[in-house]
């Protein structure tokens, strides 16, 4: 796991977040960083061969990336060859090994695919939330108290409710 810090052309520092990378064939033996140094003798490099991918290990570290100039989001997102923002790499590399083992362990697929890319695309991220319907007392009508709960991304649905009275309305 690497932890970025982007800095701009003014020399602000961005802390985004832990971000695993990993590369096509990749066996247990060959570490993401010892394949790195043996690329780049110096540790200095403007972008990841095609062979290595890479992803965000929070919503968080999406959020913060969503934060920064377009220009500087996306460079960033190119260079590692981020599996968010390129969709197709994913579709390519869902069954590499290290990709199951190592960078998506914890996450879920599910997750990366809603929410991480709804957050890069400016959206808010899905969250559980419960709500509750309150009828107080009347004449002749008891009170009623209904709490619904809510799971983003649950099969089926639940945030679809319906209250229907006495009349089926």
């Amino acid at each position: 796991m690497f932890s970025v810090d982007i800095f701009d052309n003014h020399g602000q520092q961005y802390s985004i977040g832990n971000i695993k990378i990993g590369f096509k064939d990749q066996d247990e033996n060959t570490s993401t960083y010892k394949k790195i140094q043996n690329l780049f003798t110096d540790n200095i490099f403007d972008s990841l061969p095609p062979i290595f991918f890479s992803i965000g290990q929070d919503v968080d570290f999406y959020v913060n990336l969503y934060k920064l100039p377009y220009d500087i989001k996306e460079n960033f997102l190119k260079s590692l060859n981020d599996i968010i923002y390129n969709i197709p790499l994913l579709e390519t590399i869902q069954n590499e090994r290290v990709f199951n083992t190592s960078l998506i362990r914890g996450i879920g697929t599910e997750t990366i695919r809603t929410q991480f890319k709804r957050v890069l695309d400016g959206k808010s991220p899905l969250s559980d939330f419960k709500f509750y319907f309150i009828r107080e007392e009347q004449d002749n009508i008891g009170s009623i108290k209904l709490q619904f709960n809510v799971y983003a991304n649950s099969t089926p649905s639940t945030n679809i409710h319906a209250i229907i009275g006495r009349n089926g309305v």
